[in-house]
Formats: structure tokens, sequence, C-alpha cells
């Protein structure tokens, strides 16, 4: 990311490069979160800290006022889990503009391809292998099961069908 900074209202985030990824430093996230002390959010944290991955969250030696001291960081998947388990009026908010970010980055690293003709906006079609090699299931809003002229079966899930053939 070349950016060096993100703000989020009147919350501005000193970004830490991390294998070309941004991540946030844990102080400044709970300043946008809300909290009127900031180790609260590292309790939130800690309380939680089974459900964070590698590569969601890290401690690293970073500059402070104080000289170079070790900082918890978030990448915005980990910041993402942090808003949800806060519990503070501004959270949702967070939670969107954090989305916001992460679709900006894997737009900008793998441009979205344009949807196929046969598909109407809004459905999707998703494919895969079964578990046992059998067929392909597919999620479709605009295709009709029968018309493959084999024995299917599905379900409704609001607008779209589930089938197997």
């Amino acid at each position: 990311m070349n950016a060096t900074a993100l703000v989020f209202q009147s919350t501005a985030f000193d970004i830490v490069d991390r294998n070309g990824q941004p991540w946030l430093r844990v102080q400044q996230i709970a300043v946008a979160l809300g909290y009127k002390r900031r180790d609260v959010l590292q309790q939130v944290y800690a309380a939680h800290a089974d459900e964070f991955t590698e590569s969601m969250t890290a401690v690293v030696k970073l500059p402070t006022a104080g000289g170079e001291q070790e900082t918890r960081i978030f990448s915005l998947r980990g910041c993402h889990l942090l808003a949800m388990l806060s519990r503070t009026k501004i959270a949702k908010e967070f939670r969107r503009w954090v989305l916001d970010i992460l679709d900006k980055e894997i737009g900008a690293t793998n441009p979205r391809t344009e949807p196929e003709a046969a598909d109407a906006p809004g459905q999707f079609t998703l494919s895969r292998t079964s578990r046992n090699q059998r067929g392909n299931a597919r999620i479709s809003g605009n295709k009709n099961p029968r018309s493959c002229g084999q024995k299917q079966t599905f379900h409704r899930f609001t607008s779209a069908q589930i089938f197997l053939h």
C-alpha cells in the first residue's frame, strides 16, 4: 500500500507496512472505536486472542514518543474482528470503513472481470467439486435445473437455487 496514513473520522492512523500490507496500532484503533481508555481494547483482544491468527495481529518494535517500544498491531482483517468484538456506538461504522479499504486493496491487486452476459445483476454462480468428485454444485439465480436433462436435487434459498448435477 502506498499511503502513509489512513483516516477514520478524526482519527489518523500511522500505517505500519508489513509485507506490503497496511497494519494499524492498537492504541489508534482504540481511539477510532471510541474507547476513552486505550488499554480497554487490549483487554478485548486478550479475552478473544484465540480467534486471531498470525496474519491478523503481531507485536513489533515501533518508534513511539517514549522511544522504541513493543506495540501490538493488527491487519485490516484483525481490525475488522476487533470491531466485531467491540461494543461501542461507532464500531459498526468502523467495520464498514475497514471493509471499504479491504475492497479497495483487493480491487487494486485483483481487478474484477466483467460479469458474464448470462448473469443478471446481483446474481452469481459458484461451482465446486463434491467430496468424491461426483459432480459440481452450482448456486445460481437464473438457471433452470430441469434444462440439463439430468436428475437433480435442489433447494430454494431466497432467489437462488442450489442443485447438484
